[in-house]
C-alpha cells in the first residue's frame, strides 16, 4: 500500500504518518511526503498512490507561501491531466474551516471526503484508520479473488531466434504498449475446437536465470495467465539425442547450486546439491501424446521451410539441467550425471521458469519450458541449427498448450 502526503507542516505529517503506520501500512517506505503541490505532481507522474492525504492550504511550489486554493488547484489537476497516474483514493485534511468550504464541491465531484484536522479530537484518527483498513482489506480481497486473465504466456530467454519463432505462430499477434514497463509484449489468440484462448509473448532482459525469473514475475503479475511457457533452444546430450530435437522439461534443476570443499591432500571438489522441481502430470500427459504423434511431428518439421531438414523429428522428456554460463567444453554432461543420470539437455533458464513460477501468489500459473536441442555444448558448438531448433520447441509448446487447454474446456 502507497501514500503520498501533501502537507507543507512537519508535525502535522509525522502525526499523519503514525495513523497510517498503526492502521497497517507496512512501513515508512511506504508513506511519501511532499510539502508542496509541485512535488506532489512529480510523485504522481512516477507512482500510483492508493491514498493520497492531501492539505487544502499549500504552497504551490517549493518556497512559496501556502495559499488557501493550493490543495484545490492540485485536485483539479489531477481530475483535469491524463499525465498523472491518478490515486486511487483522495482525503482532504485540514485546520481550516474557510478552505474546508472552498473545496467542498471540488472533492464532492469526485466523491471524496474531507477530514477536519483537531489536535484536540480524535474523529479524524477514526475515520483515517477506518478509510486505511478498508483499502488494505478490499485490496486483499480483490488478490484473493483473481481468476487466471490470459490462458498462456510464452517467455523467450532471445527475441532472435526463439521470440521471432513465437512470433510466427498463428495467433495474430499484435503489440501490446505498457507505458511503465520497459519489456515489449506482444498479444494474440488461438482457437481449439471453436473456443478462443488468449496468449502474450515477450522476452526477457538477456540469458539466465535472474533475467528469466524477473520476466515471469513481471508477465504473471500483469497479464495473470494459467500456464507460463517457456521455448527456445539448448544444448543436447550427443548420443542420447540429435539436434533440432524437442526437449520437454520433465525435471530441472541448477547444476550451479552447491558447495567447493577440499580435504588435505585433495584436488578442490564441486558437490552438487540440485533442487529438482517436476513438470506438472496432465502438462506430462499431453507432451507424451504428441511424442507418440509421428504424423503430427513430421508435419512440424516439414512446416520448417528456410533450410532442408532432413532428420525425422522426435521429443524426449527428460531432465533439463540449468546454469549461469554456456558450456562448450568435451565432457561436461558427464559431470552433470552425477546429479542426475539421465540428464539429456542443458541451458541457462528452466530451473528459473519452474521455481519462481512455484512461488508466485494466486492465481498461480503452471511452467513448462520446451526447448530443442541445437548443438552438443561441446567443442565443435555452432549456431548452425538454432533457428530450426527454435521453430520446432515454438510449434510443439503451442500443440501442447492446446491439447491441455482443450481438455480442461471440454
Amino acid at each position: 500500500m502507497k501514500v503520498l502526503i501533501v502537507d507543507d507542516d512537519i508535525a502535522k505529517a509525522a502525526a499523519i504518518s503514525k495513523v497510517l503506520l498503526e492502521a497497517g501500512v507496512p512501513s515508512t517506505d511506504d508513506i511519501a511526503h511532499v510539502t508542496n503541490a509541485y512535488d506532489a505532481s512529480s510523485e504522481m507522474r512516477k507512482t500510483q498512490f492508493d491514498l493520497l492525504i492531501l492539505d487544502l492550504m499549500i504552497p504551490k511550489a517549493r518556497l512559496a507561501e501556502a495559499e488557501i486554493d493550493g490543495g484545490q488547484i492540485l485536485l483539479r489537476d489531477i481530475m483535469a491531466r491524463t499525465t498523472y497516474l491518478r490515486p486511487r483514493h483522495i482525503v482532504g485534511l485540514t485546520s481550516y474551516d474557510d478552505a474546508r468550504d472552498r473545496s467542498e464541491a471540488d472533492f464532492n465531484n469526485g466523491l471524496w471526503s474531507i477530514l477536519k484536522f483537531d489536535t484536540k479530537s480524535a474523529d479524524w484518527i477514526d475515520q483515517l484508520t477506518s478509510k486505511v483498513r478498508y483499502i488494505k482489506s478490499s485490496a486483499e480481497a480483490a488478490t484473493l479473488g483473481q481468476d487466471y486473465d490470459y490462458d498462456v504466456a510464452f517467455v523467450c530467454a532471445l527475441a532472435k531466434p526463439e521470440l521471432e519463432a513465437v512470433l510466427a505462430l498463428d495467433c495474430g499477434w499484435r503489440e501490446l504498449q505498457r507505458a511503465t514497463d520497459p519489456t515489449r509484449y506482444w498479444v494474440g489468440s488461438f482457437t481449439v475446437e471453436r473456443r478462443t484462448f488468449r496468449c502474450v509473448a515477450c522476452h526477457a532482459a538477456q540469458m539466465g536465470m535472474v533475467a528469466t525469473s524477473a520476466a515471469i514475475s513481471k508477465v504473471s503479475a500483469a497479464f495473470r495467465p494459467r500456464l507460463v511457457v517457456m521455448t527456445g533452444i539448448c544444448a543436447g546430450r550427443e548420443g542420447d539425442i540429435q539436434l533440432g530435437d524437442v526437449v520437454v522439461v520433465n525435471t530441472s534443476w541448477d547444476y550451479g547450486s552447491g558447495k567447493f570443499h577440499k580435504k588435505e591432500g585433495e584436488a578442490l571438489r564441486f558437490a552438487p546439491d540440485p533442487v529438482q522441481i517436476a513438470l506438472d502430470p496432465m502438462l506430462r500427459k499431453h507432451a507424451e501424446s504428441i511424442k507418440a504423434n509421428e504424423t503430427k511431428l513430421d508435419e512440424i518439421r516439414r512446416g520448417y521451410t528456410k533450410q532442408k531438414i532432413n532428420s525425422v523429428l522426435n521429443v524426449e522428456i527428460g531432465a533439463m539441467a540449468s546454469g549461469a554460463a554456456v558450456r562448450a567444453d568435451d565432457g561436461f554432461f558427464e559431470e552433470l550425471a552425477s546429479a542426475k543420470r539421465k540428464v539429456v539437455a542443458v541451458e541457462m533458464e528452466a530451473y528459473a521458469v519452474y521455481a519462481t513460477a512455484a512461488e508466485m501468489p494466486a492465481p498461480r500459473p503452471l511452467p513448462l519450458v520446451v526447448k530443442s536441442v541445437c548443438d552438443f555444448a561441446n567443442s565443435e558448438k555452432n549456431d548452425t541449427y538454432q533457428d530450426y531448433a527454435a521453430h520446432t520447441s515454438a510449434v510443439c509448446a503451442l500443440e501442447i498448450v492446446k491439447a491441455y487447454l482443450g481438455e480442461r474446456n471440454s
